[in-house]
């Protein structure tokens, strides 16, 4: 399949890379593997996560973890696995991460966020070991002076019964002073894919 964007580990023993599994299908899964530089032993780690991996960073190699960003519900998170394919979450926006880079602690990665309600901006994420103790804070904000003069909108995530028996997820964005008792005119977004969420 296609190989992209390899990394060599911090201790250059390993180097790892994004992975499709059939030659010619573009938007087959991407799979994280490793490979291992003395032994030759190559590894597909995210096999246990049932969606892509878009991008990923190199945590210290002692403790044997790959952050990467993962596509889950339309939304492009935070997650570490180690060499057991054991993932875990660390981050559960309504937003997309993007552009990891480790900071040179080894402990906390400099990335790219955005989201329906805000522009890009640069955050360090600090992963803790759930959930609810990873710490995110905001460095940048870029665009603060021109969100100060806009009335905020609501984002809504709503499931719809398919055809085939599925469940899909779609998005509602509501205007600004939104009033439910009123008609106000729709702007309908399909997006193709498989590879890429509208998220």
């Amino acid at each position: 399949g296609y190989d992209t964007n390899p990394q060599f580990s911090p201790d250059g023993k390993y180097i790892a890379w994004l992975s499709m599994e059939r030659d010619g299908y573009e938007s087959d899964r991407n799979r994280l593997c490793v490979y291992d530089l003395a032994t030759g032993e190559k590894k597909y780690i995210t096999e246990a996560f049932d969606s892509n991996v878009d991008e990923f960073c190199w945590a210290d190699t002692k403790d044997a973890l790959i952050y990467f960003i993962g596509v889950w519900h339309a939304t492009e998170n935070l997650y570490s696995i180690n060499w057991k394919g054991e993932v875990k979450q660390l981050t559960d926006d309504w937003a997309d991460f993007g552009s990891l880079q480790m900071l040179n602690d080894g402990k906390r990665i400099l990335a790219e966020r955005h989201s329906f309600k805000a522009a890009a901006d640069l955050y360090v994420v600090t992963p803790g070991k759930d959930i609810k103790k990873t710490k995110i804070e905001q460095l940048t904000a870029e665009n603060k002076h021109i969100f100060d003069q806009l009335a905020p909108v609501t984002v809504q995530q709503r499931w719809v019964n398919t055809t085939d028996g599925g469940n899909m997820l779609y998005w509602i964005i509501l205007p600004p002073h939104f009033d439910e008792t009123k008609k106000y005119p729709t702007l309908l977004f399909c997006e193709g894919g498989p590879q890429s969420p509208v998220s």
